[in-house]
C-alpha cells in the first residue's frame, strides 16, 4: 500500500511539474511575444516627421539644385534601407549607429545650414552591439531644440561615445531653448524621455543610468550609461 501510495504522488508530481513547465513556456512565450510587440512599437514611433520633412526637401530641390537634391535622397535611400533591414535585428555594431547618427544629422544640415554638430567617438566602439536606433530620440530632441537657438553659435550639438569598463557612455550637449521649465519638470515628462526610458525599462532593467545637466549658458548634456 506504502509503495502503491508513493507511486501515485511520484506519477501525480510528474504530471504536475509537466503542466507546471508547459503553463511557464506559455507564460513566457506570451511574454517575450508582448515584449516583442512593445519593442516594434517604440522603434516604429522614430523619424516619421522627419522622413516626411526630406521627402519635401527633395522635392523642392529638384526644381532648384538637382545635385544637393540627388545627394539628399542618396543618403535618405541609405537612412531607409538601415530603418528596414538593420532595426529589425535585436541588436547592431556601434560603429554602425553612428554611421546612421552621422547621415541623419547630415540630413537635417542640408535642411537647415545654421545647424552644425561634431561627434566624437574614445577607446574602441566599433564591435559593441546596441540596439538599433537606441539614441534617436535623443539626438532628434537635440536637433529640434537647436533649431529654436538664435545665437548662431558653432558645433550646437556635439555627440560622444566613450567606451568604459563599465558600459558605454554617450553623452549629447545642445541649446535649451526653455531651460528654466526643462529643469523643474521631471525627466521621464521631458520629450523623447518618456518613451526612451520606456525602452531602456525593457532592454537594461537597472543597467542603465539616464540624467540630464544644466549649466548657466542654456546649455543641457544629456547623460546615458548602458552597463
Amino acid at each position: 500500500m506504502i509503495a502503491f501510495v508513493l507511486y501515485f504522488l511520484t506519477f501525480s508530481f510528474t504530471l504536475f511539474f509537466r503542466r507546471w513547465v508547459n503553463d511557464q513556456q506559455l507564460l513566457n512565450k506570451l511574454e517575450n511575444d508582448n515584449l516583442q510587440t512593445e519593442l516594434t512599437r517604440l522603434k516604429e514611433q522614430i523619424q516619421p516627421d522627419f522622413l516626411s520633412k526630406m521627402l519635401n526637401e527633395a522635392q523642392l530641390l529638384a526644381k532648384k539644385d538637382a545635385d544637393k537634391a540627388s545627394a539628399l535622397i542618396f543618403k535618405l535611400g541609405s537612412l531607409l534601407r538601415y530603418q528596414l533591414y538593420e532595426s529589425v535585428h535585436e541588436k547592431v555594431f556601434l560603429s554602425d549607429e553612428i554611421h546612421f547618427v552621422t547621415d541623419y544629422l547630415e540630413l537635417e544640415k542640408m535642411y537647415n545650414e545654421r545647424l552644425e554638430y561634431k561627434i566624437q567617438v574614445e577607446n574602441e566602439v566599433r564591435y559593441i552591439q546596441i540596439p538599433p536606433l537606441l539614441f534617436m530620440p535623443l539626438i532628434e530632441y537635440a536637433v529640434r531644440e537647436s533649431a529654436d537657438n538664435e545665437d548662431g553659435a558653432e558645433n550646437q550639438i556635439a555627440i560622444g561615445f566613450q567606451a568604459k569598463e563599465e558600459g558605454l557612455l554617450f553623452t549629447c550637449t545642445y541649446h535649451c531653448s526653455d531651460m528654466n521649465t526643462l529643469q523643474h519638470m521631471p525627466q521621464a515628462s521631458l520629450p523623447a524621455f518618456g518613451q526612451l526610458q520606456k525602452r531602456l525599462d525593457l532592454l537594461y532593467p537597472g543597467h542603465y543610468l539616464l540624467e540630464n545637466q544644466y549649466d548657466h549658458q542654456s546649455s543641457c548634456t544629456t547623460n546615458l550609461k548602458l552597463m
